[in-house]
């Protein structure tokens, strides 16, 4: 089982992997965000984009994985998401 990354498993004391709770946090209304519609939102700190798609909304970090420019400042196309950069 790999799970480095993953934020819902944490190592304790003696190297075992233990199951962290998962917690939610509300972001918009589902009405607020259009389909095919992105928006950069904070949420506990942490900058989050949320992506509305053919009726599913994922939540992404807000932040170019190359450049590090936000990714609600750039361009959303059918399912393609290009920042800014």
């Amino acid at each position: 089982l790999h799970v480095q990354g993953d934020e819902r498993f944490k190592r304790d004391e003696a190297d075992i992997l233990t199951e962290v709770p998962v917690s939610f946090v509300k972001a918009a209304d589902l009405r607020d965000l259009w389909c095919g519609e992105m928006r950069g939102v904070s949420l506990g700190g942490r900058r989050v984009l949320l992506v509305h798609l053919e009726g599913c909304v994922r939540a992404y970090e807000d932040r170019c994985a190359h450049l590090g420019v936000a990714l609600s400042e750039g361009a959303l196309d059918g399912d393609v998401l290009t920042c800014r950069a």
